[in-house]
């Protein structure tokens, strides 16, 4: 698997192989294949990566599967995708977003979607600086998907040095099917305190040391 970190190193953030989360959705068990169909087998999942979680819903409360794409014979998935990825297709034409909450604030984050062919759907992400898509809406960021077919993906991000986020609200597909792309690849980086917020807990280190001494 490629590790990504393609808004990180922007920032200036990508030194070292654990500067990021990744998500992939390895770890899941699939509820939707070629053979199976899209079984609604999710409402809910929570990953874990270097000691970060995001949990994933839809807004609506729609389930969601976890497709197997080694399955899928007649799709060629992109080459740095496994065999696992997020699926909306249970419910493909529900007006909503797949909702992502962080277990730490964020610094910036990229993912990837796909789809079976070239169409006019347009990958969107929305980051906030709350939890459920909530506080401040910091960004919106698109990329069109358009032409482009497998092995490719359209890929969106968002970095900072003066903002944080903790969820992102995302998804790809067109008009009348809103949520038609399939999701991998999320990547994060946790914020870093400033370097005042760092000399206080100097401080404070330092002041339970002395206590400690007498």
């Amino acid at each position: 698997m490629r590790k990504i970190c393609l808004v990180f190193c922007a920032i200036g953030v990508c030194s070292g192989a654990n500067a990021y989360s990744l998500f992939n959705f390895e770890e899941f068990a699939f509820s939707s294949s070629q053979s199976l169909g899209n079984t609604g087998g999710y409402t809910t999942l929570t990953e874990t990566d270097a000691g970060i979680s995001m949990t994933v819903t839809r807004s609506s409360g729609s389930a969601f599967d976890i497709a197997d794409l080694d399955s899928f014979t007649s799709i060629n998935f992109p080459l740095t995708w496994d065999s696992r990825a997020l699926s909306p297709f249970f419910a493909s034409s529900t007006n909503d977003w797949f909702v992502g909450n962080f277990s730490t604030t964020l610094s910036a984050v990229e993912l990837e979607m796909t789809d079976f062919s070239a169409d006019s759907d347009t990958v969107t992400m929305e980051v906030y600086s709350g939890l459920n898509g909530t506080g401040t809406l910091l960004a919106t960021v698109s990329n069109f998907w358009g032409l482009q077919s497998g092995p490719s993906y359209a890929a969106v991000g968002w970095a900072s040095n003066t903002q944080t986020a903790q969820s992102i609200r995302f998804r790809g597909g067109g008009t009348a099917f809103p949520q038609s792309m399939f999701v991998d690849n999320v990547a994060v980086q946790a914020a870093v305190p400033e370097p005042a917020t760092m000399a206080a807990l100097g401080l404070g280190v330092a002041a339970l040391l002395r206590r400690r001494k007498k």
